[in-house]
């Protein structure tokens, strides 16, 4: 996510104005030296640990084309404001406690586990933290490296955010601080992934309740909610799942979501799966499926060429079908927030400033043409979801485009 969720909008004559904002300018003091949007450059960040625990970093600005090996971290930003210092330039920079608790458990645990210190305790020893992930340098973390005070930059890096997370050689999901079950749900993945797969024409063994119970509690994390997830997860090379201090590779996730039979899939009609449409029970194995899907043609050219061939790419219409349902503070990015997964074609439709109602025509144009709908009863529905998703009232998003 990239935008400020402690600001209030109004739609009074379609504009989009600003209400009440948590303190962010004064806040946010640091001075943000100007990107160069032409030259697609960036911002990343590299951390220091003091010994009095303090966290310090240092931006950095780069071409993408011409970036270093990065680490983006994907989450949750929350709902409250501000509050926990970070030192940004040597300048006192505000964080909210979600971000922060990941930054403390990441580069403590990336401390520990460089050869000079000793090994952590097993029950807490971070699975698949690789040498990558204990060793690269430079992060990217979307409420530090984008200035949030500036429109015109959010809307530039909302535009690069395929490239941004397409281009990380790692993300970490991070899940949320320890809780009293986390550390038994992340064992139970650990152990649970390493379930022999059967062929799915036998069918897969049935969960022990145990570890149902524990994907239970996995599901019902707010992260899996969110919309800007659906691209990190999709466009990221590798990930690392982490939760409080125990952190697991992504594989185990996609083990325990395909071949341990932990929830039933389901899938729409046939020519929908072939769009790129599919509706699952639980929000984390619908990335699973989603990302394994897009993957196909990676493990397995041979066999999976035929279906390739008739897979439609990803288009908007289909995008805004299947993830309406997720989470999202401000009602743009929930279209802003798939832009990633699409040609740059639709680049333009990252704008947080036209009016709503002007902003509701060109995306249902933009989705029809592309998607090839000139079906009534479709269009209808789909001006239905993208209006309510905007906040629009019934007698705004009825007239048909």
């Amino acid at each position: 996510m990239v935008l400020e969720p402690n600001l209030l909008y109004s739609r009074s004559n379609g504009m989009k104005d600003k209400i009440s904002i948590s303190n962010m300018a004064s806040a946010q003091s640091h001075h943000y030296k100007a990107l160069d949007h032409n030259a697609a450059e960036f911002r990343l960040v590299t951390f220091a640990r003091t010994e009095d625990g303090e966290i310090r970093g240092r931006l950095h600005v780069f071409r993408i084309s011409e970036c270093p090996v990065y680490i983006a971290i994907s989450y949750t930003w929350g709902e409250d404001p501000p509050q926990y210092t970070i030192y940004l330039d040597g300048q006192k920079f505000q964080l909210r406690e979600n971000i922060y608790q990941a930054l403390q458990s990441i580069l403590i645990l990336r401390a520990r586990n460089r050869p000079r210190d000793p090994p952590l305790p097993k029950k807490l020893r971070p699975h698949g933290l690789s040498r990558k992930a204990a060793e690269c340098e430079y992060f990217w973390i979307d409420s530090i490296c984008i200035d949030q005070t500036c429109f015109a930059e959010r809307n530039h890096q909302v535009r690069m955010m395929g490239l941004i997370f397409s281009n990380t050689d790692l993300m970490i999901s991070w899940l949320g601080r320890e809780s009293d079950r986390s550390v038994d749900v992340m064992q139970a993945i650990c152990i649970g992934h390493a379930t022999p797969s059967i062929p799915f024409a036998i069918g897969p063994p049935p969960l022990p309740q145990h570890l149902r119970d524990m994907l239970d509690i996995f599901a019902r994390l707010k992260y899996w909610s969110r919309l800007w997830i659906v691209q990190e997860i999709i466009l990221a090379k590798d990930i690392l799942v982490g939760w409080g201090n125990v952190f697991l590779p992504w594989q185990d996730i996609v083990n325990v979501g395909l071949f341990a039979g932990s929830f039933p899939i389901r899938f729409q009609s046939y020519a929908h799966s072939l769009q790129g449409t599919h509706e699952y029970d639980e929000n984390w194995v619908k990335f699973v499926m989603e990302r394994e899907q897009r993957k196909l043609p990676l493990k397995d050219a041979g066999r999976s060429a035929d279906l390739v061939g008739r897979m439609k790419p990803p288009n908007l219409y289909a995008l805004i079908i299947q993830f309406a349902g997720q989470q999202c503070f401000n009602p743009r990015d929930k279209v802003v927030g798939l832009l990633g997964l699409l040609s740059n074609d639709a680049a333009h439709l990252a704008d947080y400033e036209k009016p709503i109602d002007e902003y509701f025509r060109e995306v249902c144009k933009y989705a029809f043409t592309t998607a090839g709908i000139d079906g009534e009863w479709d269009k209808r529905n789909f001006q239905c979801r993208l209006g309510d998703m905007l906040g629009l009232s019934a007698p705004e998003y009825s007239v048909l485009v």
